[in-house]
């Protein structure tokens, strides 16, 4: 059998690792896009996809 504990500390350790990649990845998104900015390189894609995870962060209340 395996012990509930473990179990319950693996799920939680999981969803936070996932939330940690979430805000590391938007963190990245916005370094990339102020890079962009400075160097005058339009970046739609990025742009577009940062919007998406922010949008997506609000609707799960994060």
């Amino acid at each position: 059998m395996t012990d509930p504990d473990a179990t319950i500390r693996n799920r939680y350790l999981a969803i936070t690792a996932t939330r940690l990649a979430g805000s590391a990845g938007a963190l990245l998104g916005l370094v990339l896009i102020a890079r962009a900015d400075a160097a005058k390189v339009p970046v739609p894609r990025l742009r577009i996809s940062y919007t998406q995870l922010k949008v997506y962060e609000a609707q799960r209340g994060q």
